[in-house]
């Protein structure tokens, strides 16, 4: 451990904190204790914007910003509508993005049949929120790794051809 940090000293603070999660193994320490954090998103997210600041105090900083912006009145007075799928049953919408279809993460792989149909129900529910417009979003990279698209995207493309 005492190598680690003296490591951590030398390094600019998206090495730093990139190096916390993997070789001080933090990852794996959130993910035992609070099983039902994304800790992964997590990860991407913060290590996305430390790109941008030389100290922790920055990054913070700018977090606490967000967290402003976010509580402003004016600023949720919005017609964009941000929830997850299961809240979404039941509605409509004219426009609908499904966004991180990367496959292994939706569906979530499982030793059951059954849950690989209940995933594909749960799209299904996704898809048919829809009025006018659907749009199904995957990224290229997951922390620095390119990905691939979810099997139900391919599944959808396949018919739309």
């Amino acid at each position: 451990m005492k190598f680690v940090l003296e490591k951590i000293i030398n390094l600019n603070l998206y090495n730093s904190i990139k190096l916390i999660f993997e070789e001080l193994g933090y990852i794996e320490y959130i993910s035992k204790h609070f099983e039902n954090i994304p800790i992964n998103y997590i990860q991407e997210i913060i290590l996305h914007f430390a790109k941008d600041y030389k100290t922790i105090n920055e990054l913070l900083k700018a977090f606490e910003n967000i967290e402003t912006i976010l509580k402003n009145k004016n600023f949720n007075t919005s017609n964009i509508f941000i929830s997850t799928i299961h809240q979404s049953k039941g509605l409509e919408y004219d426009n609908v993005l499904l966004i991180d279809l990367v496959d292994g993460e939706f569906p979530i792989y499982s030793d059951r049949a059954s849950s690989l149909e209940e995933e594909r129900r749960l799209f299904y529910v996704g898809i048919t929120r829809a009025k006018k417009q659907l749009y199904l979003v995957f990224p290229k990279y997951r922390y620095e790794t390119k990905v691939k698209p979810s099997k139900f995207f391919k599944e959808i493309k396949k018919i739309n051809k």
